[in-house]
């Protein structure tokens, strides 16, 4: 691999294109299918972190760096029941294509072009002021948006109305407030920019035309405006057009845009914050990968692990114990991190992908042929210190206490009324095949939470035969973890041969599984090229920057990464 290439650290497995089956709940008290209990080991890969909450510092005197230690019970090395269950759901929703239980169905925000569009070789804004405000409806008087230099509107305010006259220019609209012996002036409403942005020499005048443009009553146009800009104003505190309060009012001044003859989207600057008009849940290849709702139709994790939903729940027929570092490994090696960010589905060019898979074009969310790639996960590498460690402690990184690589952790997996699918599921998410290992715990882009879990023992009794006297244990003898394995392949590639040799196969031609494999090798074979996204500026490298320059490329698919890694310096 040429050098200055990388690897980004996660890819998506793809869902499957077959619909997701469902069934119903199995209640608690039925006795019914396989009970047991699975006691695991857990080996680190490479050092991990998982955070004590209650263990956190914060330095003010030092930008407000955290320093996190290792999780601990009783002063032993621990990891949370929640942390490993969260692992392995995630595993098995991907093998079995399951719902995405954690999915969240919004409209995300984006930083839009400016509101802008040609007309007879100049460039022009849609402006408008808003005349009327009905409820969750409202209306805008259309407006001519012509520039005007700074300096001489410098001593006034945003709103105040001013007189002007129009002047030749070859790309803009422009205006002056000196009077003008030529043409007939036009009383218009003054819109101030930013004082921060010193290469933007010009404000602009609004003058209102004769014609109103009504909000869509299907889209939220007003509750979107506030939205993004309180987010914008308290949070963010970027300039948002000289504007007091994150209120929609008559007369404000404001650009749009339109569809089908009606206001979808409006905002107090040109180039703005808005919000995609598709929601992510209309982004998923089929509605029925959303969340499941009803304890009577639940995908086969659902169904294994619990769910809840807005009306009902259930508690799930699987249970993890906490798992507890075996010996004493050596903690107190605090390393400090290279800068995480939080996973960012408005990422468009690495998380949609055209639904015909057409990796050469980047889509948003507002293209109806627009789909989510899949389930994240991350690939395994070893972390070192030019990509996952510095030396720099800032508000934006953390200084964590690690537990090293060959520290063995210990717990237990208790299980109620399983199908012998579900059970073969639940073994194959748990102990992956040689070749493949789970990541857990925190800074996993960064080559952090490698792990690989082996079941150790695997106790299973018919709990029917066992409460059916005090002397029946209900004990079934050696079981065979591989039965269930197969049994969960066999179905889940729909195939009806006995033949093991033809269910790997066409197991391991699943699309989906492809993918997962690829993603979760271990030892990947390309370690050393994985790492964020970089740029340079001044010898200091920015994420950022690499994506602003390099908006057209799209995310290698886990297939392509070797063959086409990305250009990581530019």
């Amino acid at each position: 691999m040429p050098n200055g290439k990388f690897i980004n650290p996660y890819n998506f497995v793809r869902p499957d294109k077959k619909e997701v089956e469902r069934a119903k709940f199995t209640p608690h008290k039925k006795f019914e299918g396989y009970s047991g209990i699975l006691k695991c080991e857990l080996k680190t890969l490479t050092p991990i972190f998982i955070p004590d909450p209650e263990k956190t510092e914060v330095n003010n005197k030092n930008n407000e760096h955290k320093t996190m230690r290792f999780f601990r019970i009783n002063d032993k090395p621990a990891i949370p029941s929640t942390e490993i269950k969260g692992m392995i759901r995630s595993v098995a929703e991907g093998l079995s294509n399951s719902c995405f239980s954690q999915f969240e169905d919004e409209r995300l925000p984006y930083r839009a072009s400016p509101l802008t569009f040609i007309d007879k070789g100049k460039i022009k804004a849609k402006g408008g002021i808003v005349s009327e405000l009905t409820g969750y409806g409202g209306k805008l008087q259309k407006a001519e948006v012509f520039i005007i230099p700074k300096n001489e509107v410098e001593c006034m305010k945003e709103g105040r109305e001013i007189e002007v006259w129009e002047v030749n220019d070859n790309r803009f609209k422009k205006v002056t407030s000196k009077d003008s012996t030529k043409g007939q002036s036009m009383i218009g409403k003054l819109k101030k920019t930013s004082k921060k942005a010193p290469k933007y020499n010009f404000d602009r005048v609004f003058v209102p035309i004769n014609k109103y443009i009504e909000f869509d009553e299907n889209v939220p146009v007003k509750e979107d405006f506030e939205e993004l800009l309180k987010d914008q104003m308290i949070e963010r505190k970027e300039y948002t057009g000289g504007r007091e309060t994150y209120e929609l009012q008559v007369g404000d001044l404001v650009y749009y845009e339109e569809k089908n003859g009606k206001v979808v989207q409006i905002a107090a600057v040109q180039k703005p914050r808005l919000k995609y008009l598709r929601s992510t849940g209309q982004a998923l290849e089929s509605p029925k990968l959303s969340p499941c709702e009803n304890i009577n139709s639940l995908c086969p994790c659902c169904r294994i692990f619990g769910m809840v939903s807005k009306k009902e729940g259930f508690a799930g027929k699987v249970s993890f114990g906490i798992a507890l570092a075996e010996n004493s490994p050596t903690l107190g090696n605090f390393k400090t991190l290279q800068p995480l960010g939080s996973p960012k589905p408005s990422c468009v060019q690495f998380y949609l992908i055209d639904k015909c898979r057409n990796n050469d074009k980047v889509v948003d969310y507002n293209n109806d042929n627009a789909i989510i790639r899949g389930r994240k996960f991350y690939y395994h590498h070893t972390p070192n210190k030019e990509n996952s460690y510095t030396d720099e402690k800032t508000n934006l990184n953390s200084t964590v206490e690690i537990c090293p690589e060959e520290t063995t952790f210990v717990f237990n997996v208790y299980f109620y009324n399983l199908s012998d699918y579900e059970l073969g599921l639940l073994l194959y998410s748990l102990e992956l095949e040689n070749g493949l290992a789970h990541k857990i715990g925190m800074a996993k882009p960064l080559g952090l939470g490698s792990v690989k879990i082996s079941i150790k023992e695997f106790i299973l009794f018919d709990r029917k035969e066992r409460y059916s006297s005090i002397l029946n244990t209900g004990l079934i003898e050696n079981p065979d973890k591989e039965k269930f394995i197969l049994e969960y392949k066999k179905k889940q590639c729909n195939y009806s041969s006995k033949d093991k040799n033809e269910i790997e196969r066409n197991f391991n031609n699943l699309p989906y599984i492809k993918d997962f494999k690829a993603i979760l090798k271990w030892p990947s074979d390309f370690s050393s090229k994985i790492k964020y996204p970089r740029a340079r500026r001044k010898g200091t490298p920015y994420g950022y920057q690499w994506f602003m320059n390099n908006k057209n490329r799209t995310l290698p698919l886990p297939e392509e990464v070797s063959s086409d890694p990305l250009d990581g310096w530019s």
